[in-house]
């Protein structure tokens, strides 16, 4: 049995893609939905329809909108084309959906697939895998027969409810790529001692991860940036700073996310720093930023101080 994550951080045909998730809950179930905006693809993605025909459901620009719920047995998948338009629902009939890590849930494939096309039916794909699955012993008689009896609920589901499906998928995969295409303001600071600056390290447990970056983050609604600014500090070094004029502007699309981030000119006027969030802090000089890997966003900021300090 294959086991795939949200994530597909191993989808080789997505060459270059961007994706960002979301926690949601329904009738007090846990789940989690997502979009993975294909960019690039080293090829077309042509499939079967349940009537015979076929379409293509991954090429570049097209959209791979996903939700599952924990321990749930179906794992839905809607492909959309690069004019948003819904090309399909698909359903893998799972072992239970796993949330052990829920930022990035996972399924083991139980080779039954319930697929809607619109405009060209409902189907159930794979029955000759779960044949061979139990054959082979790589599913149990009491697996293969409650696949069977889920995708029979499935395209019962679908037959009543698969219109209203459709236009929910529609709605949240909209919702989604709005959030991605949507600069973050973020904010951070150029603190000075003599000829060195301040560096951070994140922490291993967040995006980029272990990456360093300058001391900052995310505008609040209803702050300034100024403001937001001082906040942060606060939080993540427990220092007191006075703001001053930008120093660099620069946009940055990461696969997760745009970030919008200015970087102000400060002065510490309240110390020591204490890491409260980071992994770790150093005070540099420009010509030791390539001893340090940087979040992307700042490749811009450090090329200048290179060349400016």
């Amino acid at each position: 049995m294959k086991y795939r994550t949200m994530r597909r951080a191993d989808w080789r045909r997505a060459q270059k893609r961007r994706w960002i998730g979301r926690e949601i809950t329904k009738d007090g179930r846990r789940g989690r939905e997502s979009v993975i905006l294909i960019e690039k693809a080293t090829a077309p993605l042509i499939v079967g329809a349940p009537d015979g025909g076929s379409i293509c459901v991954a090429d570049d620009g097209y959209v791979w909108f996903q939700r599952a719920f924990e321990g749930e047995e179906t794992w839905l998948t809607a492909a959309f084309d690069d004019k948003g338009t819904l090309l399909q629902l698909y359903f893998d009939v799972t072992a239970g959906n796993d949330f052990s890590d829920p930022e990035d849930p996972g399924f083991r494939d139980l080779y039954l697939d319930v697929i809607l096309t619109p405009g060209h039916g409902i189907g159930v794909l794979d029955r000759d895998e779960l044949d061979e699955a139990l054959a082979s012993g790589d599913v149990t008689r009491a697996q293969y027969d409650r696949v069977l009896r889920v995708g029979e609920e499935t395209v019962a589901m679908l037959r009543e409810k698969g219109a209203a499906l459709c236009r929910d998928c529609e709605r949240a995969a909209k919702e989604l790529l709005d959030r991605l295409n949507t600069p973050v303001e973020v904010v951070a600071a150029l603190l000075r001692d003599g000829d060195r600056f301040l560096i951070c390290q994140r922490p291993a447990h967040k995006a980029r991860g272990l990456l360093w970056e300058f001391v900052g983050g995310k505008v609040e609604p209803g702050e300034t940036k100024e403001a937001a600014l001082i906040r942060e500090c606060r939080e993540e070094l427990d220092i007191g700073i006075r703001v001053g004029g930008v120093y660099y502007e620069v946009t940055h699309v990461y696969p997760d996310l745009t970030v919008r981030l200015t970087l102000f000119n400060a002065e510490l006027t309240q110390g020591p720093l204490r890491l409260l969030e980071h992994a770790d802090a150093q005070w540099i000089t420009p010509a030791e930023i390539d001893r340090y890997a940087f979040c992307p966003a700042d490749e811009e900021i450090l090329r200048k101080l290179k060349t400016q300090g």
